[in-house]
């Protein structure tokens, strides 16, 4: 979790930290206060869960995700940097990472300024400064609390899996050799890493569910779906359909070779969403997690505390259930 959010302040604010040392940094308190769900302390993700149709109503009688102190504080950060990089001498060197994006955009500076491609006719909408704030708060929390997630269900699953984690270490070694640190090149040739990875996000997705409104009547195989209708995609049950995942409960990470991934139906596998609204973040995502990977299964083997324990995840959330593993010094 520290590791996951000293990554997303760099890459989503420019925030340099040291979360590992310094856990009681009011980022990280800010952070998990605004990830406790409960719905006893935020009766706005009930309604999210249950009735998304009144969320415009709740929102104008001032429920939110977010406390106010929590939500002041990213307010300020946000602000605060944006006001310091528009100050900046004109020599210091450009920042590349989200925030500045989202301050291009806010300028409308057009397809090919701001992105790098070569789009004259097309010109961006400006952003409004709540548009700022909501996407860099957004753009962090769904990081970090499913990127812990993930890499938890990940290190069960090896845990599960000794012989899977054995490969795993093997391909490792070989791939990186004396080497201490781990590049992006030999991130990309850890092949079967990256099956293990998508094995487990299929197993275990981080999200049980996505909805997607719609933006305009449509028939589908002979079913009417509605303008701002909400749908539902049950991530999980695709995932578990034994149909589509010859038995779905067992660990194969040989479901996703190269050849079988070119061959398999996208929208079966979506445990970042799938279409022009996908995670945004995903590649990211996939890296930050082969790389904490590396260096955790280089150093230790993991164990399950005992022969029968089995993954127990939050039927609301998917986050696992107070999920202890042991470590051993290979």
């Amino acid at each position: 979790g520290s590791f996951s959010a000293d990554v997303i302040a760099r890459i989503a604010y420019g925030v340099d930290m040291d979360s590992q040392n310094d856990p009681d940094h009011p980022f990280i308190k800010h952070m998990k206060s605004s990830l406790d769900f409960s719905i006893r302390k935020k009766p706005f993700f009930a309604i999210a869960m249950f009735c998304p149709g009144l969320l415009p109503l709740a929102s104008k009688l001032g429920f939110s995700f977010f406390e106010k102190e929590t939500l002041d504080y990213f307010t300020n950060l946000v602000h605060g940097t944006i006001k310091m990089r528009k100050n900046a001498d004109a020599a210091a060197p450009e920042r590349q990472d989200f925030l500045q994006v989202m301050m291009e955009a806010k300028e409308m500076k057009s397809a090919k300024e701001g992105l790098g491609e070569a789009d004259d006719n097309r010109q961006r909408k400006p952003l409004t400064d709540a548009e700022v704030l909501s996407n860099c708060i957004i753009f962090f929390f769904a990081a970090y609390g499913t990127i812990g997630d993930a890499m938890s269900m990940i290190l069960y699953s090896l845990a599960d899996n000794p012989e899977v984690q054995e490969k795993v270490f093997d391909e490792i070694n070989s791939v990186l050799g004396d080497s201490k640190e781990c590049s992006y090149d030999q991130v990309k040739q850890l092949s079967y890493l990256s099956m293990v990875v998508d094995e487990s996000l299929r197993r275990y997705p981080p999200a049980l569910m996505v909805d997607r409104l719609c933006s305009g009547d449509v028939v589908i195989k002979g079913y009417k779906f509605f303008k701002d209708l909400v749908v539902t995609i049950p991530v999980y049950a695709l995932h578990m359909d034994p149909e589509i995942w010859p038995e779905p409960e067992k660990f194969i990470p040989e479901r996703f070779t190269p050849d079988k991934k070119t061959e398999m139906n996208p929208y079966n596998y979506m445990p970042f969403g799938q279409g022009p609204r996908h995670c945004i973040a995903m590649r990211m995502a996939l890296v930050e997690l082969k790389v904490a990977l590396v260096h955790v299964i280089r150093n230790l083997r993991i164990v399950k505390c005992h022969p029968d324990q089995e993954l127990e995840r939050n039927k609301m959330t998917g986050s696992p259930n107070d999920l202890k593993l042991k470590v051993q010094r290979r």
